[in-house]
């Protein structure tokens, strides 16, 4: 049985949790180590509301501490209460429920309520059946922490405890078939060697057990040789785990083989003699192995008493000189956890029988009464009751019936006042026995009548214990169907669910298409409206601007016809009127100009070639072509460059063709005798090449009208007083963006206007 809890207790990490609640799911703590700490934390949880999932948590944890307090049974009521919890959850916490189901079970197993013991074990194994029911699945199951578990292994000791229990209630065919559920999870269990084949020999003694039991000692013979075998191939890998679930198996092993095959067992006993003494040399006092070595030196000695061997005498000292030894390292706090009571009485038992066949009846009465007291001396009441019937066993086979009956008359008065039926009825059938050796038939047949009346009793409790399962296997599949209808139709409540919201998404990305498309059509007719109102303007504006270069020309061809008579030919009539054409015709190809770069600029086809120019030559340049209009309008040009500026890097072309609109513009409002300047300065990390003029200058309204665009068009507002097509300055702007430079106005309202033009230099 400690076998048994001990892998119960080896369950794989919980599921991820939230970080609030991670404090839930840490190894349990110490009672130095904060134990106190956290089951105050834990009360003050208890105290307030929380999730499902969370006071499931809580409880198992309460439970587990308080199972391991000074009163292990105050742990029965949290257990309980979070099992009951964490059957809601168990798709979402099938390991911890598991946990907290086989911790119940061991609490109940510790006061012999087996059928609750066995409830509780049989479910923790069906919850980890129904969340792993494949060996695949169990073999990908790891544990987060890195710790040597898994689920095949804990699902087997589930299996094995809820067998156990089942025998202990005399309910073999139950037992037999929990014992072989836990043989199939050892056998698919994705452990390491050792931990396989230990499992598997203890599950293989558990059938030796149970089928002996049933009568069947062939096939319990069987059993106990297969796991001997497990346990040979388990010695390569874990010597130590391996000898003692050796000496454990032979200890169960050891009733069926005496005293027909007490070779083979003092054979058995002694096959890893020579190892173990070497050990033993080595760690004279490890508690682990001298318990072990112990118990095989017992089994020797019974083996060679048995079979009345000559030197009986020298096992018997060498298993005493052992258990000495094991009384001394194991001190008075863990004589009992191993077995030393046990194993002393047994040698004390053994000793009387020697002694007896050796005609000293007094050694014979003190070995006698050193069993009873060791006998005694086990805490442990199932452990105690099955080495007493040992004894009594063994004095009835050695005809000492007064011992026997002095052990069994108490047992059987405990057993009957804490109704343990089962044990009673073992003990009443030894006790019979006991009385017919002595010749007391009277006795014996009271005993044997009692004992009867217990079978009676306890098939008739199992006949009942068998109709209330199937009616709660019943009322389960009436449970589980409901379950199945509810969830089935919260699944297609669901369903519908995603479907309606599906159904309102695609209807919202329906209504956000159409308002988009709604969008993008007022966007689309909002610029259509731009563009015919940027169509009309150009359309007037060429209609008005050409209209008059174009009447002009038409006036001076008139001007020059009437100055080609001979009779009014004026050389100085002639040149001015050449001035003037030459005028009308620059207006007339700047206007064009413009037009062309606006139109090839809006619809990308506008070519950027960069180099690198020096902007003294632009500024000249510029200068010069728009001299003898300046000195027509008796306006003085000139240009201020800086010495040593870098070059720049733009489009000759569209440099040219800005500095002529900023140019023509302060031609245009210059006043006569007034003087405009070009200029060229360099502010990191560009040049700046500006036009200044001292003409009216311009409002901060006219100026922000004249940033913005001022309309609709994207051309130029017309100012009062102006005249011009509007392209002029959204084309400079436009130029500049495209050179990666910037474009301003910088006016002060009639002390003139300067215009900016910030270009890359070259290398930038």
């Amino acid at each position: 049985m400690a076998f048994a809890l001990a892998l119960g207790a080896c369950h794989p990490e919980p599921a991820p949790v939230p970080p609030a609640e991670a404090w839930l799911t840490v190894p349990l703590l110490d009672p130095d180590r904060g134990r106190a700490a956290d089951l105050h934390r834990l009360r003050a949880a208890l105290a307030v509301p929380a999730t499902a999932q969370s006071r499931f948590r809580q409880l198992r944890r309460l439970g587990i501490y308080l199972s391991h307090s000074a009163t292990p049974d105050s742990g029965l009521v949290p257990l309980r209460a979070a099992t009951r919890l964490g059957a809601t959850l168990r798709p979402a916490l099938p390991l911890e429920l598991a946990d907290a189901s086989s911790r119940l079970a061991g609490l109940h197993w510790r006061h012999q309520r087996y059928d609750s013991a066995c409830l509780a074990y049989t479910g923790a194994a069906q919850v980890l059946a129904a969340a792993f029911p494949t060996c695949e699945g169990r073999a990908a199951f790891r544990p987060s922490d890195g710790r040597n578990s898994s689920v095949g292994v804990s699902l087997a000791g589930y299996y094995a405890n809820a067998g156990l229990a089942h025998q202990a209630q005399n309910q073999l065919p139950n037992a037999l078939r929990c014992y072989d559920l836990a043989r199939r999870a050892y056998q698919c269990a994705p452990d390491t060697a050792p931990q396989k084949l230990g499992g598997l020999a203890w599950v293989h003694t558990l059938f030796a057990d149970a089928l002996q039991e049933q009568g069947e000692p062939a096939l319990a013979a069987a059993h106990y040789e297969q796991a001997l075998a497990a346990l040979r191939t388990q010695r390569r890998y874990d010597w130590g785990g391996a000898l003692q679930e050796w000496a454990t198996t032979l200890q169960g092993y050891a009733p069926h083989l005496l005293p027909a095959r007490a070779r083979h067992l003092q054979a058995l006993a002694t096959e890893e003699q020579a190892e173990m003494r070497r050990r033993l040399h080595t760690r004279p006092r490890d508690r682990d192995l001298l318990a072990p070595a112990s118990t095989l030196a017992l089994l020797e000695a019974r083996a060679r008493f048995e079979a009345r061997d000559s030197a009986t005498a020298t096992a018997l000292a060498a298993a005493a000189a052992l258990l000495l030894r094991l009384r001394t390292a194991a001190g008075p706090e863990f004589r009992a956890e191993l077995g030393y009571y046990a194993l002393a009485s047994q040698l004390a038992q053994l000793q009387a029988g020697w002694a007896r066949t050796h005609a000293r009846p007094g050694p014979a009465a003190r070995y006698a009464a050193h069993a009873r007291a060791y006998h005694d001396s086990v805490p442990e009441p199932t452990r105690r009751t099955r080495l007493g019937q040992l004894l009594a066993r063994e004095w009835v086979s050695q005809h000492d019936y007064a011992a026997a009956r002095g052990l069994l008359r108490p047992m059987a008065r405990q057993q009957a006042q804490a109704h343990e039926l089962q044990a009673q009825r073992q003990t009443l059938r030894l006790l019979a026995r006991a009385y017919a050796g002595q010749g007391r038939y009277d006795s014996a047949f009271w005993a044997q009548q009692r004992a009867d009346a217990l079978a009676d009793s306890l098939r008739g409790r199992q006949q009942r214990a068998a109709v209330a399962e199937a009616e709660t296997r019943y009322r389960t599949s009436l449970k589980e169907i409901r379950i199945r209808e509810l969830l089935a139709a919260e699944v297609q409540e669901r369903h519908q669910k995603k479907l309606a919201w599906a159904g309102a998404a695609l209807l919202a990305l329906l209504l956000a298409v159409a308002a988009y498309a709604l969008l993008l059509t007022r966007r689309l007719a909002h610029r259509l409206r731009a563009a015919r109102a940027t169509q009309n303007r150009l359309y007037a504006v060429i209609g008005h601007d050409l209209r008059g270069p174009l009447t002009a020309i038409e006036g001076l061809a008139t001007l020059l016809d009437y100055y080609r008579q001979p009779a009014l030919a004026d050389p100085a009539a002639l040149d001015e009127l050449a001035t003037e054409v030459r005028h009308t015709a620059r207006q007339l190809t700047g206007l064009l100009d413009n037009l062309l770069h606006w139109a090839a600029n809006q619809s990308g086809d506008l070519a950027y070639r960069p180099e690198a120019l020096v902007a003294a030559e632009l500024l000249q340049e510029s200068a010069a072509l728009y001299a003898p209009a300046a000195r027509a309008q008796q306006v003085a040009v000139e240009v201020a460059v800086s010495p040593g500026l870098p070059p720049l890097w733009a489009d000759r072309n569209m440099v040219l063709t800005q500095l002529r609109n900023l140019l023509g513009n302060a031609l245009r409002v210059a006043p006569p005798g007034s003087t405009i300047t070009l200029s060229a300065a360099y502010t990191a990390p560009s040049l700046v090449l500006s036009v200044a003029d001292t003409g009216p200058g311009l409002s901060a309204a006219q100026l922000a009208a004249l940033a913005s665009g001022g309309s609709a068009t994207g051309l130029a507002p017309r100012l009062a007083g102006q005249q011009g097509t509007g392209l002029g300055l959204p084309l400079v702007r436009q130029l500049a963006q495209r050179q990666g430079g910037a474009f301003w106005l910088e006016s002060t309202l009639g002390q003139g206007t300067v215009a900016r033009l910030v270009l890359p230099m070259a290398g930038e």
